[in-house]
């Protein structure tokens, strides 16, 4: 009768075993994948998976926006720029500004304005994206804030249609709509704080 009870204690605890290590198993499994930066997106999902509004926009996660960053030259953002370059524009303080433009299908565009200071040096991108609809232009909108949010936690909001958010000392970022229904847009602002 002894016998029999430690045979089963021991089956029970043979059982008990295996079961631990197969519960652990697959955890072990899902750490060792999140530790692999090449399959944890920076945002909620693969940037790849955005609208092409955002991602023809956003164009790149590097720098601060389309791999631009403050500071830069004109002659930088002119070799990093992929939209066609429209004009050099000269405001009454003597800053210049560069505005590039691109298409995203027949009834939507964007304009992309780097404007820069006396240094010379990028202090502002503004980024102004057209619709003729203002329900995609309304989702659009609610894409980018859940976009940046994912990233850099809840913005500030100024109102419902204008929120920012300052994720550093360097830069800030500002995004709105505007338009109504005669001319729905989308402008994004990143500036120095």
């Amino acid at each position: 009768m002894l016998q029999r009870s430690t045979l089963y204690g021991g089956v029970v605890l043979l059982l008990l075993l295996i079961g631990l290590s197969c519960q652990t198993q697959p955890t072990s499994e899902k750490k060792e994948n999140k530790t692999d930066s090449s399959e944890v997106p920076l945002f909620d999902k693969p940037f790849s998976e955005y609208s092409k509004y955002l991602t023809g926009t956003v164009l790149s996660l590097k720098g601060h926006f389309r791999g631009a960053e403050l500071g830069m030259t004109k002659e930088e953002i002119k070799g990093i720029e992929k939209a066609q370059f429209e004009e050099l524009i000269l405001d009454t303080l003597d800053n210049e500004s560069m505005r590039f433009s691109t298409d995203f299908d027949l009834n939507s565009n964007a304009d992309f304005e780097y404007l820069f200071g006396k240094s010379n040096n990028l202090d502002k991108i503004i980024a102004s994206i057209y619709f003729d609809d203002i329900l995609i232009r309304d989702s659009v909108y609610n894409e980018f804030i859940n976009f940046y949010t994912s990233e850099w936690g809840q913005a500030q909001t100024i109102t419902p249609s204008f929120l920012n958010w300052q994720p550093s000392d360097l830069h800030s970022l500002e995004i709105q709509t505007e338009g109504g229904n005669l001319q729905p847009t989308i402008v994004i602002a990143i500036t120095r704080p």
